[in-house]
């Protein structure tokens, strides 16, 4: 399963949109290879956070700066800990 096939939710502001009505997608995030088994995700203009794989679990980190990211999660799944990144990116800005 890829990022934009993950189920997102629906929006529960006071009479905005109506609970069939899908959120607006966020654009899918770039990504770069930092060094083994470490990866940038990136949107246009910042770092979102860091991807990092140890053994068969990815760690989700979130910050800019990877020596002061903070771990916000870990997932088998290489999508799944990507989008805990962006999610977390999103709460912030």
């Amino acid at each position: 399963m890829s990022i934009s096939e993950l189920p997102h939710a629906t929006s529960h502001a006071r009479g905005t949109a109506s609970a069939t009505q899908p959120r607006p997608r966020q654009e899918e995030p770039s990504i770069a290879l930092l060094r083994d088994d470490v990866y940038a995700v990136l949107d246009e203009h910042t770092t979102m956070g860091f991807v990092e794989r140890i053994e068969n679990v990815y760690v989700a980190m979130a910050g800019d700066r990877q020596l002061k990211a903070v771990e916000i999660g870990q997932s088998l799944s290489w999508d799944v800990a990507v989008e805990m990144v962006c999610i977390a990116y999103r709460r912030r800005h």
